[in-house]
């Protein structure tokens, strides 16, 4: 019985609308091994997620969530921090470092 990983599958289906059998033979691996990984049949390595998505051009982030190798914890602090602007980080750096633009 199959232990399908719907939220990976979902992600994937977002990058490409190629199937499984032709992103497998892009790399030369074995499609049967990728599906397997793909339906959560065998652990899939976190590079194969990487390597997908950055062969598509999506950030890989997400997916690593999808394939449950990062919390979504993780993810919203990843976005949050994505969307801090500069200003905004070196503030808070300046903060908990102690340091105050005032005293400067």
């Amino acid at each position: 019985m199959s232990n399908e990983n719907k939220d990976l599958r979902e992600w994937l289906k977002s990058l490409t609308p190629d199937p499984i059998s032709v992103i497998a033979k892009r790399w030369g691996v074995d499609g049967s091994n990728l599906t397997r990984q793909i339906k959560g049949e065998t652990p899939i390595p976190p590079a194969t997620v990487v390597r997908i998505a950055r062969d598509y051009g999506f950030n890989p982030v997400p997916g690593l969530a999808e394939a449950g190798l990062i919390t979504a914890q993780e993810l919203s602090e990843i976005s949050a921090l994505q969307q801090c602007t500069d200003q905004l980080l070196i503030a808070e750096i300046e903060r908990r470092l102690g340091l105050s633009r005032e005293a400067q």
